[in-house]
């Protein structure tokens, strides 16, 4: 299966976007295709520049690791508009991606990870909060929504942005 389909592309929601709700914010013609995991990167919460809220999810060359997340299929417009929306190119940039689907297939993918990563970010609670409700409504594997959880909470005790 190949990440550029008549439809669409085959896009692996890691972060802020794993949740249906959340997707269609940004994609409302989006489809969940189901759990997919990516082996050798790990989640990472960074800052792509100096501002207090120039940061978002990155993904981690990390061997030995996994990154849980949902396959979904974008259709072409809004894929454009979500790339737009994320400055890619300057915040972040589109990561080609093979993913894992339950049965054990391999699907190539891509995904938005912050470009050029430069440490720790504190993220907005509401942010941090997408992260969590979008595991659990995805139902990803007990055991990793507690690993994000972890990550959540390290990000959480970082300074606290400062308000709008």
């Amino acid at each position: 299966m190949s990440s550029q389909r008549l439809d669409g592309v085959l896009y692996f929601a890691y972060g802020t976007l794993l949740g249906a709700e959340s997707m269609q914010g940004h994609c409302p013609s989006a489809v969940p295709l189901g759990q997919a995991h990516l082996p050798g990167y790990e989640l990472a919460l960074e800052r792509f520049g100096d501002g207090p809220r120039d940061g978002g999810c990155a993904l981690i060359p990390l061997a030995g690791v996994q990154t849980f997340g949902v396959l979904y299929e974008i259709p072409d417009d809004e894929w454009s508009a979500l790339k737009a929306l994320s400055a890619v190119g300057t915040a972040y940039r589109v990561l080609p991606v093979v993913v894992l689907l339950a049965d054990g297939s391999r699907v190539e993918a891509q995904t938005l990870t912050v470009n050029n990563p430069m440490g720790p970010y504190r993220p907005p609670d509401e942010y941090l909060e997408l992260i969590t409700v979008g595991a659990m409504s995805a139902e990803l594997p007990p055991e990793y929504q507690e690993h994000l959880s972890q990550i959540v909470s390290h990000a959480a005790a970082l300074s606290k942005p400062p308000p709008d």
